[in-house]
């Protein structure tokens, strides 16, 4: 006789009444293979699955009974003591309401039943309340304050957002804000100074622009983004943007295709702006002339911005220009109020040579310095070997707030003189060899350890540069550097290596850059897994548990495209790098037989 769905049953129902739910589970499992249409079935496996504290496949269990037996009470009553365990309170009153709606008054367990349901619904009436006296709780200190007072105090946080966080630092507030707690979510849609930052595209617009300009309610906007905005859309958009007050607004971006973004600018050019940041954003594509047609001058971007106020700290005030354009006329004259300089672009209209030095001479207020073309392959610099000449005292001309400098791909590096006593990041992307090495006299030259810049981050890239030099950098910034990138350089020789993982004379064991964390070594066809082996162990815990002060682990490591790293010392990498390892070598076939971690 063939075995039916009621035997197991039957077996599951005797092992779930003495307590032994994992059997009763297997046998409820096993008459649903034979019959998967019994709700009762589906019901009881649910009620052994909560014994065992398995609520999902509980719920998921209950969820098919009542889609097998929609009409019936079992389902829901069983869904509202799961959602109960979870606990999801207002879940389970909905699964009550609906199991009551089930009921008949005719059932000889009316009674019991009508008891259980509201005992359930007074545990979660109960649960649902104490959850709201913990929230008040937490945000009963900003409730007591007046609203006008709290709205000020938002609004403060927002306006001061203006330093390094820009205009997604005031979004990014908002966002927080609102997602806190219900109340204060409804006080920032009720506040209009909540929605002065906004970013735009064609779809849309007309829609989008409406609503915001309800929830403005006559309030200027603060940040304005316009994304992708074709030329038979800038009539509607100069429509929208002079009704929010172009003179308030703080921070303007443009993206898009060359034409259309250099017309909508031209377009917006009849508004008096006052701003902090200006960003004009235009992809080279790859039909596209190197040399475009639309040229930029700088002069217009900085006519825009406001000046910093006299009275104002060095490092309070931004002041922004970002240039992504095919080409650019620069006049580099009027940069005194500039703090974040950064172009990318396909041509200038003068010479490269002369660049950097006037940028670096007209603006002393300069945090942050990015120059780096878009189309680096078509403007790659020949490695050259010229002689290099003999500088004198560094500190002739000091860029004394200058943080960041990200160069690549320009002309050589200026003789003059300059000194950087607070740079924390270093970029150097396909330069020649003469501009690496001044480069890097400006940074140690007549220098000690103490008085060298506390660089952070390094990262050299396509660059030509002796071992020599690298060594004495690597020395110099040993007590602050973070993060080190040398890819495709072939600096990374045994001396260097050995440097980085050997104990430091006098310094009770510890490495060189003892706080190095993140690095990349990727396009290094020399180097092998023994020294990266010693570098990483030079950073472990365990190498220094006598130093009070012990290194930082590796937390990242990528080593792309290194075919002498040994695919045996992979997992070992693996387990003792904190973050991310990524070891990608230069083909599909390569990978598939040299890569063993793909899996750990």
């Amino acid at each position: 006789m063939p075995e039916t769905w009621k035997q197991p049953f039957q077996l599951g129902v005797k092992a779930f009444r003495e307590s032994k739910h994992e059997d009763a589970i297997k046998h409820f499992t096993r008459s649903i293979e034979l019959d998967n249409t019994n709700a009762s079935v589906y019901d009881s496996r649910a009620a052994a699955y909560q014994c065992v504290s398995k609520l999902r496949e509980a719920l998921a269990d209950t969820r098919r009974c009542i889609s097998l037996q929609p009409d019936r009470y079992v389902g829901y009553y069983r869904s509202a003591r799961i959602f109960l365990a979870m606990p999801k309170y207002d879940r389970c009153l909905q699964m009550v309401s609906e199991a009551r709606r089930r009921m008949n008054a005719s059932d000889a367990s009316y009674i019991r039943k009508t008891q259980e349901l509201d005992e359930m619904e007074a545990t979660a009436r109960r649960g649902l309340q104490a959850a709201e006296t913990h929230r008040r709780n937490h945000v009963d200190l900003l409730k007591k304050l007046p609203l006008e007072l709290l709205v000020d105090i938002c609004k403060i946080a927002v306006d001061t957002s203006d330093g390094e966080a820009g205009p997604r630092g005031a979004s990014y507030f908002v966002l927080t804000l609102g997602s806190v707690c219900r109340s204060l979510r409804d006080l920032v849609h009720r506040t209009p100074s909540f929605w002065q930052s906004v970013s735009f595209s064609e779809k849309r617009f007309a829609r989008k622009s409406a609503f915001w300009l309800d929830r403005l309610d006559g309030h200027p906007l603060y940040s304005v983004a316009l994304i992708g905005i074709g030329r038979h859309m800038i009539p509607q958009v100069l429509e929208f943007l002079s009704r929010t007050d172009p003179d308030g607004w703080r921070h303007l971006r443009i993206e898009g295709d060359t034409v259309d973004a250099h017309a909508l600018h031209k377009a917006l050019q009849g508004f008096a702006f006052s701003l902090y940041s200006f960003a004009l954003v235009c992809p080279l594509s790859d039909d596209e002339p190197l040399v475009s047609p639309h040229t930029f001058y700088v002069s217009n971007a900085l006519a825009s911005l406001n000046p910093i106020p006299e009275t104002s700290e060095p490092t309070t005030c931004t002041r922004s220009i970002i240039l992504h354009v095919g080409t650019i006329c620069p006049n580099f004259a009027a940069l005194a109020n500039v703090t974040h300089l950064d172009l990318g672009m396909a041509r200038l209209t003068s010479s490269q040579y002369d660049m950097l030095d006037q940028i670096l001479y007209a603006a002393p207020k300069l945090r942050s310095l990015i120059i780096k073309p878009q189309n680096l392959t078509r403007n790659m610099p020949s490695y050259t070997l010229e002689e290099i000449p003999q500088l004198e005292d560094p500190g002739s001309f000091c860029v004394e707030q200058l943080e960041i400098l990200r160069l690549g791909t320009i002309g050589p590096v200026p003789n003059h003189l300059f000194a950087f006593p607070n740079l924390q990041v270093l970029d150097l992307q396909s330069l020649p060899r003469l501009s690496v090495t001044t480069m890097f006299r400006y940074l140690l030259e007549g220098r000690t350890q103490q008085t060298c810049p506390p660089i952070r981050e390094l990262r050299l890239n396509l660059i030509v540069l002796d071992s020599t030099t690298f060594k004495l950098a690597l020395e110099a910034f040993s007590l602050t550097l973070e993060s080190l990138e040398v890819s495709n350089c072939g600096v990374l020789n045994d001396d260097i290596m050995d440097c980085l993982s050997r104990p430091v004379p006098g310094t009770r064991d510890l490495a060189l850059c003892p706080r190095l964390r993140d690095i990349n070594f990727s396009g290094t066809g020399e180097l092998t897994a023994g020294p990266l082996v010693r570098l990483i162990k030079a950073h472990l815990p365990s190498s220094n548990a006598d130093n009070p002060n012990p290194p930082t682990p590796v937390r990242n490591l990528i080593i792309d495209n290194c075919p002498g790293i040994n695919a045996d010392a992979l997992p070992w990498m693996r387990a003792n790098v904190t973050g991310i390892l990524s070891c990608v070598y230069k083909t599909k076939t390569e990978a598939k037989g040299r890569r063993r971690d793909r899996f750990l």
